[in-house]
């Protein structure tokens, strides 16, 4: 016969929920199965025994009786009979659901008086009980209902979250919690103090307005208010204590002075004394007005050298600085006057115009624009660099030589800049070793020709040739031989050259055409040498230009697309034994224009400020126009833009306060009969200042901020950092455009990730700028996991936890309850803090009624957070 497995007749607890403090018992009976049955109980999964004031009493061989003398809390959950035999094992569970009254987590006010107009919130949670449960708050035993500035409000079914906004005298006093349900009923109280505010005495600087490096000095007085005051400075509201310059003492508890030793720029503004206790803050805040010295926006000639006849010019713009301003100039540490070529305009009470029409060598040097002031004076240089032409200095033969004689030559080029390029031609041929001369330079300046046995060859026109980027210079002399005079003149009865007349043609060539001139020797011995010049210079250093001898009396000059640089005087010089020959064309060119590239700086222009910008056309053919444009409109349609046609190749553009209409892109249109050229600058952009509020905000609220663009240029992109790391949808964070102007980041339900620094960042094509905010969130606490271990404590042993809080923000509040019940100073349990974020609870000799569910419970200003662990005590 087959063994059975047991079954277990079914039980329960009873329809009804049972009372806390009540008894109650359950049977456990096999009705099949064979012998011998074992019968076991558990509570939620767990051995029995492991249940205080829970008993198991086995009656005969298939029944156990399991009774709960007094019911609590703790005792709610499934409990489970299990019967096991050889064939098998049968459960059944129970479930025994507990009435609780309810239980009040401790609240209070704070251990400080709360000031006067100050927030006072308390929350009222129960922790413990069955629902429904009645929440209800009195005060000094009445019932509050609609006492003035008093909110309630119940968050949730257990907490009743008692606010007032602006704490005042008539606030004071006791205020109870009461908490009811069914099973029973609790209250706890709780009392708020309320405190006074500071009040500061008006201060001021004086009456008339502080020069740089004058010494002040203020006093900040708080003639009402509770004591511990901390008394501030604040300049322009940031720390006054970060600008340099400033100190600040603590004469006594309610007197603070500033005082600043020498005045500058920075120290101008609004000053704030700001007083603030635990009742609250007062301040006073009084402006200093400091005479600003001037501040001049770097200027330059422009990186390359000019060439003698240039024209140049440079603008000196104060762009900060108190009137009246004096500006002057300097030219190598010398005053300059208004002449010697040199014109100096005041084109407005802040800039001074600096023009040179044509550049002679006495014009190279520093020049130091100078600016004054009440408050001060500054300079700023440029140096303009002239390439100087060279100039020979006049040289001969001393009489007529003898043959053999030895005879000697100096060229020496006392002006002009190096490197020079000095070369000798005889009757117009260059010059070799091999035609029996010598011919050593020394230094960058001078070159020596040496014969050292005259022949009859060496008769004739000597040539010095000088040339440099500026130009060239020339300077002859004649070598006669004695006895050699009718071979002079039968050597200058050879025939000279002669050239037929050329020419480019009577109208001006444009940029990027092509010519051609044909220079052509139509009488002369031959041999002939055929050269070209180009203002000066042979046409070899230039760029562009072709020559072909096509034979012995034709040269062929051309240009297959013509430029700026091929405007000029063309010469073409034949020579022979007899003499040379020079013939000139002009060609002119259209050349279009072109501008100094320009910008209004690398920093942002704040509203207010002075802007100034010249366009100036350094090359180009008259008459040139130039106009400007603002976003594709003439300026002439926007209000408080100044323009001023300073000489024929510079326009000034100028903007005494910029406002926001004064925002885009700025183009400065050049335009002769050759073409047009255009050049613009960009406002770099500037965002409106934002924050997220003083306070921290709570997890689960929302919040928005916008971050607006106050002046610059369209198109712009906005990127947003959190703690320089790019937002992303990730975060929970949306980002989204209001407008072209305008990006608006929002957060519908703040978490702790999402506490940092904020950073919008906008770009446009002239450059970039950020403004960052922090946001505080408060965060609720968190408890790390703690236990007493696997296994149970024996009597007299000793125990401890710690209740860890692993985030939230500070001030933090620890309770213990054991069971559900406060944990009182006389029950042998130690209950102390290790620093601010751990409580530790310890019992040095554990005795049965330690046994139980101990809980911590952490309360901070966001929220609160609980974590159990059970204690099992054997004897």
């Amino acid at each position: 016969m087959p063994d059975v497995p047991p079954h277990i007749t079914p039980f329960d607890f009873g329809s009804d929920a049972k009372n806390a403090g009540e008894s109650t018992s359950l049977y456990c009976t096999v009705d099949k199965g064979d012998h011998p049955v074992q019968l076991e109980w558990f509570f939620n999964g767990k051995p029995i025994y492991e249940i205080s004031e829970v008993f198991v009493t086995q009656v005969g061989r298939k029944s156990s009786v399991l009774n709960i003398e007094s019911i609590h809390a703790e005792h709610t959950g499934g409990y489970t009979c299990k019967a096991t035999n050889w064939a098998g094992s049968a459960y059944y569970t129970a479930r025994l659901e507990v009435n609780v009254p309810p239980q009040i987590l401790h609240f209070d006010f704070g251990n400080d008086i709360v000031n006067s107009g100050e927030m006072a919130i308390v929350n009222c949670a129960v922790t413990r009980g069955d629902f429904p449960i009645t929440i209800s708050w009195t005060l000094h035993n009445e019932t509050i209902n609609h006492l003035e500035g008093i909110s309630i409000t119940n968050t949730n079914k257990r907490v009743s979250q008692l606010a007032i906004d602006s704490v005042n005298a008539q606030h004071a006093g006791e205020y109870t919690c009461h908490a009811k349900n069914l099973a029973g009923s609790t209250e706890y109280s709780a009392i708020l103090r309320v405190n006074v505010a500071p009040q500061v005495l008006p201060f001021e600087f004086g009456a008339e307005e502080m020069n740089s490096g004058d010494t002040v000095s203020v006093a900040c007085s708080v003639y009402k208010g509770d004591l511990p005051l901390h008394i501030t400075w604040l300049l322009n509201n940031k720390p006054a204590l970060d600008y340099q310059g400033i100190t600040v003492n603590l004469v006594n508890k309610k007197l603070s002075t500033l005082t600043i030793d020498s005045v500058d720029a920075i120290h101008a503004g609004q000053y704030t004394c700001l007083a603030k206790n635990s009742a609250g803050e007062s301040s006073f805040t009084k402006n200093l007005t400091v005479n600003v010295p001037p501040q001049i926006l770097p200027f330059e000639f422009g990186e390359e050298q000019f060439n003698t006849g240039d024209m140049v010019s440079a603008t000196c713009t104060v762009n900060k600085g108190d009137l009246p301003i004096m500006i002057s100039w300097s030219l190598n540490g010398q005053p300059l006057p208004n002449s010697e070529g040199i014109s100096i305009n005041l084109i407005s009470r802040r800039a001074s115009y600096l023009s040179i029409d044509h550049i002679t060598a006495e014009h190279s040097g520093q020049f130091v624009c100078h600016a004054k002031n009440l408050a001060g004076e500054t300079q700023y240089s440029a140096t303009l660099r002239v390439n100087v032409a060279p100039h020979i200095t006049p040289f001969e033969f001393e009489g007529q030589s003898n043959t053999g004689d030895s005879v000697q030559l100096t060229c020496y080029v006392s002006k002009g800049d190096v490197p020079l390029n000095i070369s000798w031609k005889l009757n117009g041929v260059k010059l070799t070793p091999d035609d029996g001369v010598s011919i050593i330079p020394i230094g960058g300046r001078t070159s020596l020709l040496t014969i050292p046995a005259v022949q009859p060859r060496n008769a004739g026109e000597y040539t010095c040739y000088a040339s440099n980027v500026a130009g060239s210079a020339v300077h002859a002399a004649t070598l006669y031989i004695n006895g050699m005079i009718g071979a002079v003149y039968a050597l200058l009865a050879v025939v000279q050259p002669s050239i037929s007349p050329f020419e480019f043609g009577a109208e001006a060539v444009n940029s990027g055409e092509m010519v051609s001139v044909l220079c052509t020797v139509n009488r002369g011995d031959l041999p002939i040498n055929v050269t070209w010049n180009l203002n000066g210079r042979t046409v070899g250093s230039y760029r562009g230009i072709s020559v072909l001898r096509t034979n012995n009396r034709i040269s062929q000059l051309s240009i297959d697309s013509v430029r700026a640089e091929h405007a000029g005087t063309y010469e073409c010089v034949s020579g022979n034994s007899a003499g040379i020959a020079k013939h000139s064309a002009y060609l002119r060119v259209n050349v279009q224009p072109q501008i100094t590239p320009f910008e209004f700086g690398e920093e942002a222009v704040d509203s207010g400020d002075m802007a100034s910008v010249s366009c100036m056309v350094h090359k180009g053919d008259f008459p040139i126009s130039i106009d400007w444009f603002l976003n594709n409109q003439s300026v002439s349609e926007h209000h408080g833009i100044s323009i001023l046609r300073t000489n024929k190749r510079i326009s000034q553009l100028s903007i005494d306060s910029v406002q926001a209409e004064h925002n885009g892109v700025y183009e400065c249109v050049a335009s002769n009969s050759a073409g047009v050229a255009r050049h613009s600058a960009q406002v770099l952009p500037k965002l409106l200042p934002f924050n997220f509020g003083d306070e921290a905000a709570h997890l689960g609220e929302s919040t928005t901020v916008q971050c607006s663009l106050a002046l610059g240029d369209l198109p712009v992109n906005f990127t947003w950092f959190l703690n320089n790391e790019n937002v992303n949808a990730n975060y929970g964070v949306n980002i989204g455009m209001f407008g072209k102007k305008t990006s608006v980041l929002s957060i519908e339900s703040l978490d702790a990730q999402h506490a940092g620094n904020y950073t919008c960042i906008a770009r446009n094509a002239a450059g970039s700028s950020s403004h960052s905010s922090e946001l505080k969130v408060m965060a609720i606490p968190k408890i790390i996991p703690f236990s007493f271990g696997e296994a149970p404590s024996n009597l007299g042993d000793s125990a401890s936890i710690q209740c860890g809080i692993s985030s939230g923000d500070l001030p933090m509040r620890f309770s213990w309850f054991l069971n559900g019940e406060t944990i009182g100073q006389d029950e042998g349990i130690n209950i102390g803090s290790f620093g601010k974020k751990t409580s530790v609870l310890s019992i040095d000799s554990l005795a049965e009624h330690h046994a139980g569910n101990y809980s911590c419970v952490a309360q901070n200003k966001a929220g609160i957070e609980s974590y159990s662990a059970e204690l099992i005590v054997i004897g």
